[in-house]
């Protein structure tokens, strides 16, 4: 049926994505940090893209690289400590989302960590609060405004009878690279 539509972007592309991206900017130990997995779709397709770009480099993945957090400031503080801390050689953190990453971007700040001088930071969303934190986030910037328009129109040419079969759009992201990475 018709309502099973979909306007979106592909969540592991888009990880897998940045993950390279990190990997050209010449960052050898990537760790990822998303939300708990288990009923998100969202950031299981997401880990999916950050193993597979893994697997593209001939990198093996590290367990201890890949990490979930509750929603939060506070999580992402404590995850970028937790890295810094314990594995030493972590030169970058995608986290897959972004209000955990400005959580490790003001801890890093607080502590005196350069950023992306100890460690990188790349996020995923493109909020607008990352552009005025200091260094302002690299991140993925998400097509939300046209996902809404796009998913209005198919819905009201489904009620006007123009379309009876299922349209699915794909409308792609945006690597914004900024001072964090």
């Amino acid at each position: 049926t018709p309502l099973d539509s979909v306007v979106s972007y592909s969540n592991y592309e888009a990880s897998r994505a940045m993950t390279l991206h990190l990997a050209r900017m010449n960052y050898k130990h990537i760790a990822f940090v998303s939300l708990v997995r288990r009923e998100n779709d969202r950031a299981r397709e997401r880990l999916r893209g950050y193993l597979a770009a893994l697997n593209e480099l001939g990198r093996k993945p590290d367990d201890a690289l890949v990490l979930e957090r509750p929603p939060g400031f506070s999580a992402g503080s404590e995850t970028v400590v937790h890295l810094v801390e314990t594995m030493p050689q972590v030169d970058a953190i995608f986290f897959a989302g972004d209000v955990l990453a400005v959580g490790a971007a003001l801890e890093c700040q607080r502590r005196g960590w350069p950023v992306p001088g100890r460690i990188a930071i790349a996020s995923f969303d493109d909020l607008d609060m990352l552009r005025h934190i200091n260094p302002p986030l690299t991140t993925i910037r998400l097509p939300r405004y046209e996902i809404g328009k796009r998913s209005a129109e198919c819905l009201l040419d489904f009620i006007a009878g123009r379309v009876t079969d299922r349209v699915t759009l794909d409308l792609k992201f945006e690597i914004i690279q900024r001072e964090s990475a």
